[in-house]
């Protein structure tokens, strides 16, 4: 498989490998420094790059032996298909970082009492994600619109880039819902940090992150919606929160609402919690009761499966890092406390 040299390439490979059940048993991945002519015939390989080379991406994969012509072609059209995606999504890479810094630039601007001291916060972080600590795979600016006397969330022409790029099948305006989205357009929090509903097909599997900056009008009220998907980078989850901007003012909040002695050893156990949860989390907003049921969780050798459907954002799931596999017992979040509970099934 050829292609231009771009990140991404071999472990959204392997992905594809993994998705069709098909073992990996090799994968070579030189990168060559190619001269082609104008029609893109090979004229040489160059050991060095020189003005006239271009460096290409060459992937050979060894994978479990399979004659079914069906499955040989959902390998191909998969991977070309995958491909697309990368190549899409790096042309539009510079582009998505200016689309960042725009909405910096105009982060809270009218947004009614909003203080100043998280706005830093807030711009902080946007900066911080756009220092290498997420991968854009797509943006999009939204505007909020009226059509017959409905709130509808309109999709401002040209803005969508890599994934998010319009095409014909792109629905442009869609009815709010105002049972999903209520939250998500709540002028007092003009920072959205959450998870997607779909999950990327590139680099890393599982559900996508996702940034949203509101966009207000000159009266205060929410205007529109800046977009961001992607996924944290590596450097992100090996940052310790206390130097993240914004997590690092939440879990101060969290720590002085939990009414532990600082230092203590159940103050630096909630630490510890919140060092090994929130980037698990996607850097969601955290909520103090959920925590300190984390760190009863954290210290109960028993623990099998943690709920968290009811710690914030309207999200609901189960946390995987709290799976153990010894024990049957464990602690369930409940509406205001959380139980111990005995699972023998």
């Amino acid at each position: 498989m050829c292609n231009e040299d771009m990140p991404f390439l071999v472990d959204t490979s392997s992905m594809v490998m993994q998705e069709l059940g098909l073992g990996v048993h090799l994968i070579v991945h030189p990168v060559l420094n190619m001269e082609r002519d104008a029609k893109g015939k090979l004229k040489s390989i160059n050991s060095r790059s020189t003005k006239n080379s271009v460096k290409e991406s060459f992937i050979h994969i060894h994978f479990d032996k399979q004659t079914d012509p069906v499955v040989l072609k959902d390998v191909e059209t998969l991977l070309k298909t995958r491909m697309a995606m990368i190549r899409t999504t790096v042309a539009d890479w510079q582009s998505m970082k200016e689309s960042l810094d725009l909405a910096i630039d105009e982060f809270g601007n009218n947004a009614p009492d909003f203080p100043e001291k998280v706005r830093k916060e807030c711009i902080d972080f946007l900066r911080w994600v756009g220092d290498d600590h997420f991968m854009f795979i797509g943006a999009r600016t939204y505007e909020i619109v009226q059509k017959d006397k409905v709130d509808c969330l309109k999709v401002v022409e040209g803005t969508g880039l890599g994934l998010l790029r319009e095409d014909s099948k792109t629905v442009l305006t869609r009815p709010i819902d105002r049972s999903r989205d209520e939250s998500r357009f709540n002028p007092d929090a003009p920072l959205i940090v959450t998870k997607a509903n779909t999950r990327s097909q590139m680099h890393r599997s599982g559900y996508m992150d996702y940034v949203g900056v509101l966009r207000f009008d000159k009266n205060g009220k929410v205007a529109g919606e800046c977009r961001f998907i992607g996924l944290f980078t590596s450097r992100a989850y090996q940052e310790r929160i206390a130097d993240t901007p914004l997590v690092a003012m939440k879990v101060k909040t969290v720590l002085e609402n939990s009414g532990l002695k600082e230092n203590r050893h159940a103050w630096k156990s909630l630490m510890h919690t919140l060092e090994h949860f929130i980037p698990r989390q996607g850097f969601r907003p955290v909520v103090t009761s959920y925590c300190l049921s984390q760190r009863v969780c954290l210290t109960c050798r028993s623990v099998k499966l943690f709920d968290f459907s009811s710690a914030g954002n309207g999200l609901a799931g189960f946390s995987p890092a709290l799976f153990i596999s010894q024990g049957i017992t464990g602690i369930r979040k409940t509406g205001k406390k959380s139980r111990p509970y005995s699972n023998r099934a």
